[in-house]
C-alpha cells in the first residue's frame, strides 16, 4: 500500500498494451464521467500479469472540473476463464456478420466507427482505414450528417431506443445519388467498456425507382381507363342518337316499299317483289 498510494499512477501498473488503451480511453472517461466493465492487464510484483475489470466515476469540483476518480478493480481471472467460450461464440457471430450482404456498422457511444463488415466497405467504396475511428458525422464526406438521424442515434444507447425505417436520399461519394434505409439497435459487448450501436444500411434506390415507375404506370392506366369510359359513354350516346334519329325515316322506307308492292300488284314480277321485300325487311331490322 505504501509503495502505491500517492506514488504511482494507475497506468504505471499496466502492461504496455493496456497502458496504450488506457491513454486512449482516459480523455473520454473524463468527459463522460464514468466507465464500466473495461478490462485491463495489470502487472504484479512477480512480473505476472492479471486481468482486472475496471469500473470508475469521476470526482469533480464545484465548477465541474475533473479532480480525481473513484475506481473499483475486480480480479477478472476466473470470469475470463468462464467467458472464453462466450468470446468464441461472439467471434463466431461476428464472422457470420461478415457474410451478411447488407452493410453493417458498429458505432461507439460517442458515434465513432468501431468496425464495419465487408459489405459496408464494398457498398460505399471505402477502406477500413478510412472509416475506423471516424465520427459518424464525418463518415463518407459528412453525407450522413443529418440532424434528425444523429439525434436518434445518440438516444439509442442511453435510452435503449431503436431506429427503424429512417430513409435518406443523398449524393454519396464514389457511388452517386442513392436512397438509403437505416435501422439501428443497441449492441452490448461485454468487456468493451460500454454498449454500442449496430447500424444497418440498405440501398433501396432501385426499389424506389420501381415504386415510382409502378405509380406512374398506375396513374397512366387510371387516365386511360377514364378516357376509355368517356369514349364509351360518347359512343353509347351517339348510337342512341343515331338509332332514334333513323327510326322514323326507316319506317317510311319500309312503308313505301310495301305500298309500292301493293301498287304494282300483278304487274310485279318475282324479281321486283324480292327487291321490295328485301328493302322493307332490312328497314324493319335496323
Amino acid at each position: 500500500r505504501d509503495e502505491v498510494v500517492g506514488k504511482m499512477h494507475f497506468a504505471d501498473v499496466l502492461t504496455p498494451a493496456s497502458r496504450l488503451r488506457f491513454a486512449d480511453t482516459f480523455p473520454l472517461f473524463k468527459e463522460r464521467g464514468e466507465i464500466h466493465d473495461m478490462i485491463f492487464e495489470i502487472v504484479g510484483r512477480s512480473g505476472k500479469s492479471m486481468p482486472v475489470l475496471l469500473n470508475a466515476t469521476t470526482i469533480r469540483d464545484s465548477e465541474g472540473n475533473y479532480v480525481a476518480s473513484r475506481s473499483m478493480l475486480f480480479d477478472y481471472t476466473d470470469r475470463q476463464r468462464l467467458e472464453t467460450p462466450l468470446a468464441e461464440a461472439r467471434d463466431y457471430a461476428e464472422s457470420i456478420v461478415e457474410t451478411v450482404p447488407e452493410p453493417l456498422v458498429i458505432l461507439t457511444a460517442d458515434l465513432r466507427v468501431n468496425s464495419a463488415n465487408e459489405a459496408f466497405y464494398q457498398a460505399f467504396a471505402i477502406s477500413p482505414e478510412e472509416a475506423s475511428g471516424k465520427r459518424f458525422t464525418e463518415l463518407l464526406g459528412g453525407v450522413l450528417d443529418v440532424p434528425e438521424l444523429i439525434a436518434a442515434l445518440e438516444r439509442i444507447v442511453p435510452d435503449e431506443t431503436m431506429l427503424e425505417y429512417f430513409e435518406i436520399e443523398r449524393d454519396f461519394p464514389a457511388i452517386g445519388r442513392r436512397t438509403m434505409l437505416l435501422d439501428a439497435r443497441k449492441l452490448h459487448r461485454t468487456g468493451q467498456d460500454s454498449a454500442m450501436t449496430l447500424l444497418a444500411i440498405e440501398d433501396i434506390t432501385e426499389r424506389k425507382r420501381n415504386e415510382l415507375r409502378r405509380n406512374q404506370l398506375h396513374e397512366q392506366l387510371e387516365v386511360r381507363t377514364a378516357q376509355l369510359e368517356a369514349a364509351n359513354g360518347e359512343l353509347e350516346a351517339f348510337s342512341y342518337s343515331v338509332s332514334h334519329d333513323l327510326r322514323a325515316p326507316l319506317r317510311h322506307v319500309s312503308g313505301f316499299a310495301q305500298m309500292l308492292e301493293r301498287h304494282l300488284g300483278p304487274r310485279a314480277n318475282e324479281k321486283d317483289l324480292h327487291y321490295l321485300r328485301t328493302i322493307a325487311n332490312s328497314a324493319l331490322q335496323m
